[in-house]
């Protein structure tokens, strides 16, 4: 299967970096970060960014990331689904490698996680996947330590596919409730996966008022989306992590998933 085009951006304060996330998990010792975070923003074209070209589009804390660390002009999802890319992602395996192909496989119990790999190295990981499709039942748990699936917002449909639906996710205040409060307890070094669901096409979107307006009126406002994003993930997180002392040594890598 041919990927398409995907956006992809590395950022440190202290430094510009390329690195592969493989080589943390073998504990190089050229990896000058103490902490790793990783955002996935669901669905998002890098035409749609500002540090890509866009002037529709406000993005004003992913551009100023992307002004500081490393952006990338070329980056192929292995996937056009969320599930599937994600496996690709986290595991750093082609789809017939990791072996999850429909919403009701899993990754593949022998595959190491780059969860599971940190962990061996001391690093204690929380991951907060957007929706069930990535959830522990697929095996996208493995190597957590807190693995946050309160699900606060259901979705039809889940009975007749065995209590799975894409519409079962997190609900984003939530997600960076949980992830304050799991920081607060850690001391040693961190690995947070954030998995940013609301940017893709959704039944029952909170969305406010501001924010609703996209070229398209079938795209379901995509570029408020987009924009409230940069606000309330990219901005958040950083923040969160600033408040936790946790932002001087921390390697954060957001990208999409397809």
């Amino acid at each position: 299967m041919q990927g398409g085009r995907t956006t992809a951006m590395v950022h440190n304060k202290k430094r510009s970096t390329v690195l592969g996330l493989s080589g943390v998990a073998q504990g190089m010792p050229s990896f000058p970060f103490k902490n790793l975070v990783l955002i996935t923003l669901d669905c998002v074209r890098p035409d749609f960014l500002g540090c890509y070209g866009c002037q529709d589009v406000q993005t004003p804390a992913l551009d100023r990331m992307a002004s500081r660390g490393v952006v990338f002009e070329q980056a192929i999802t292995q996937a056009p689904n969320t599930w599937v890319s994600h496996a690709g992602l986290l595991t750093g395996l082609y789809p017939p490698l990791h072996g999850l192909r429909t919403p009701y496989d899993r990754i593949d119990p022998g595959v190491p996680t780059l969860a599971s790999l940190l962990e061996a190295q001391g690093y204690r990981c929380a991951g907060f996947p957007g929706n069930d499709l990535v959830g522990s039942r697929s095996g996208f748990g493995k190597g957590f330590d807190l693995y946050f699936e309160d699900y606060a917002l259901g979705g039809q449909g889940a009975d007749e596919q065995g209590g799975m639906t894409a519409n079962n996710r997190n609900r984003w205040k939530d997600v960076l409730e949980a992830a304050g409060g799991w920081l607060d307890r850690q001391e040693g070094p961190v690995f947070l996966w954030f998995h940013y669901l609301d940017t893709h096409h959704l039944p029952g979107l909170d969305l406010p008022e501001y924010y609703r307006y996209s070229r398209d009126p079938l795209w379901q406002y995509y570029e408020g989306k987009i924009s409230y994003a940069d606000s309330c993930c990219i901005r958040e997180v950083l923040d969160l992590l600033i408040r936790n002392g946790l932002y001087e040594d921390t390697l954060l890598v957001v990208l999409s998933d397809h």
